[in-house]
């Protein structure tokens, strides 16, 4: 058995366990190894393996385990990325930041569906708002545009 640390290419990925992939190194294959992700009592965080990723092994091919997260020509650091703001970018185009220094939280390319109550300590700015469901209100509503019903009826 080694120690060395290689770098490695995942060749499939386990149906019935996903945390298990086989990785090649050169034109040798290792069997069912795991696979190093975020998971804790605290918190899991599952991010999809794709055939073709590249990973370091650590331990030997037959003995050892994947880490993810490394980035290549196939895979480089997202757009925005800098000392003071985290970037999630997806395969489908969609983008969220989280910046430290502006106080923000961008989300982009993605419809978000809230699954439980959601309060808001502050101004919330969008540029429109649709609802499936009632909008109650604790405190006054102000409008600066005309208010109606779905009859036209205009409200005062």
């Amino acid at each position: 058995m080694t120690n060395a640390t290689t770098i490695g290419t995942i060749t499939q990925v386990n149906e019935e366990n996903k945390a298990l992939v086989c990785v090649s190194i050169g034109d040798r294959e290792s069997d069912w190894m795991p696979l190093m992700m975020m998971a804790s009592p605290f918190k899991r965080h599952w991010t999809p393996i794709r055939v073709g990723e590249q990973v370091g092994v650590l331990g030997g091919l037959n003995s050892g385990f994947a880490i993810r997260g490394i980035f290549w020509d196939g895979v480089q650091e997202p757009t925005g990325a800098n000392d003071t703001t985290e970037v999630m970018e997806y395969e489908n185009g969609g983008v969220i930041k989280i910046d430290t220094a502006s106080n923000t939280v961008t989300i982009g390319g993605f419809n978000v569906t809230i699954a439980q109550n959601v309060r808001i300590n502050g101004v919330l700015s969008v540029g429109s708002i649709s609802s499936d469901g009632n909008i109650s209100s604790g405190g006054n509503i102000t409008a600066s545009g005309v208010m109606s019903d779905s009859d036209g009826n205009n409200g005062a």
